[in-house]
């Protein structure tokens, strides 16, 4: 069932993946920062190297070690880094 909704999201979104050593931006949302206002408080952060590819969708990237979290994060939480050099 996973599988089958992950594929859709693919599907339907055109998303073409993240390759191991991009940089990505995390989503703020739902992470809780030492900030008293979430409005405040940055709505992205990165950027951040991707470390591994579990599935078309879920990612491992290399996040600080004082936040004191290690999880395998999907792509809806990721943004691709554009650098222009």
């Amino acid at each position: 069932m996973l599988k089958q909704v992950q594929e859709k999201m693919v599907k339907e979104t055109g998303f073409k993946g993240f390759e191991i050593g991009n940089k990505v931006w995390l989503e703020g949302t739902n992470i809780k920062r030492p900030y008293d206002s979430r409005k405040l408080s940055p709505k992205q952060y990165g950027p951040f190297e991707v470390v591994a590819k579990i599935s078309h969708v879920t990612y491992w990237i290399s996040l600080p070690e004082t936040w004191g979290m290690s999880l395998p994060l999907v792509v809806v939480r990721l943004w691709v880094l554009n650098c222009v050099e």
